[in-house]
Parts: C-alpha cells; sequence; structure tokens
C-alpha cells in the first residue's frame, strides 16, 4: 500500500481548539486563527474529528466541519483514538431504516451545563460516535435532540417525521466501547 501523505486544511473558523481528543469534553491543548493550515493525518470513525499537527507543531484533534480542504475527505485514513471512551449506535426507524443526519448528545446527569455536553451527528448509515475522557467517571445521560434539514427523518419542509426516543443513562468509565441504539417512534395519526 502507498503511505499516506498527509493533506493541508485551512481552519475556517476565529479562536479554533485543537483538543486532546476527538471530543469537546477533551482539555483545549491551543487556541487557532481563522485561515490558519494545518496537516491532517487522520480522521475519528464517523470523520467527525481530524488528527492534526499545527504550525508550532502541537499535535491533536479539531472538529473537521470547520475546515476548508481542497482534497477528497475518503482519502484521510481512519486514525485509531484508544485513550477514551468510545459510545457508538445506531438511530433507525421502527421499520429499520438508518436515519442520517440525527443528533445524539451526552451529559453528565447531575449537570444541565451546555459546556459539560458533547453531540454528534449521525452518518450516511445512521451511525453516530462519541468520545469521552476515560478521566470522567459517574452517571451520564445520552440521547436524540434534534437533527438536520438534510436528514432522511424530514419531510420537505424540515418538518421532523417522528417522535423522541427516551434518553438513555450509563455509567463510565467502562472496560469496553458502550454501543447504544435509538429507535425513532413514529408519529401516531389522527387528532
Amino acid at each position: 500500500s502507498t503511505p499516506f501523505t498527509p493533506i493541508q486544511g485551512v481552519i475556517s473558523v476565529q479562536n479554533f481548539k485543537l483538543r486532546s481528543g476527538p471530543g469537546f469534553l477533551f482539555d483545549t491543548v491551543g487556541l487557532y486563527d481563522e485561515n490558519t493550515s494545518v496537516s491532517i493525518y487522520g480522521r475519528s470513525l464517523g470523520g467527525g474529528w481530524y488528527f492534526v499537527t499545527t504550525p508550532d507543531s502541537r499535535a491533536g484533534w479539531m472538529k473537521s466541519e470547520y475546515f476548508t480542504l481542497n482534497e477528497d475527505v475518503t482519502q484521510i485514513p481512519f486514525y485509531a483514538f484508544t485513550n477514551g471512551n468510545l459510545i457508538y449506535g445506531h438511530v433507525r426507524n421502527s421499520a429499520g431504516v438508518p436515519m442520517t443526519r440525527i443528533s445524539i448528545v451526552i451529559w453528565p446527569s447531575t449537570s444541565e451545563d451546555s459546556a459539560d455536553q458533547d453531540s454528534t451527528m449521525t452518518d450516511d448509515t445512521g451511525t453516530y460516535y462519541l468520545y469521552l475522557p476515560k478521566t470522567l467517571s459517574g452517571y451520564f445521560t445520552i440521547g436524540e435532540n434534534g437533527y438536520n434539514c438534510q436528514s432522511n427523518a424530514v419531510d420537505s419542509s424540515c418538518n421532523f417525521l417522528y417522535g423522541n426516543p427516551s434518553a438513555q443513562s450509563i455509567e463510565i468509565p467502562h472496560s469496553s466501547d458502550i454501543s447504544i441504539e435509538f429507535v425513532l417512534p413514529q408519529l401516531s395519526s389522527g387528532g
């Protein structure tokens, strides 16, 4: 196989955080200005985060949606991240159809502070991936909390066609990855 040559990505927002892991709950390693170019070496499962090196020789993770790339993102290899807890699963409707662009959020069960939460979107297969630092412990709540208008769970006017599944409670740290499945319930018809 041909060795991967890192591709260049340009940050598209101001004060963009480089983190120690692929998630919002990991420590901030540095802040970077809009239009800073970084080298991208890999992406997390689901593609939500890029593993990068910065011009000041730091390495870490940055949220993938805030980059401008001149190359095909599918050429970026998946990069294994083992220093965290992985929570993953699928969102489907009651017929088993994968639901795309559904937002999944996780937060400590004892906190309502949005700074203590992380979220992700399901991909084209209805799969989501969330990474949490191994230093976190306690009970966390995970559930569906929104959708994108490009989701297959909405109509042409961006109205959500389903009900919300119940949130789940988990305890971390956990000795292995955690899989949680969600089924979007059909809305009852009639008045």
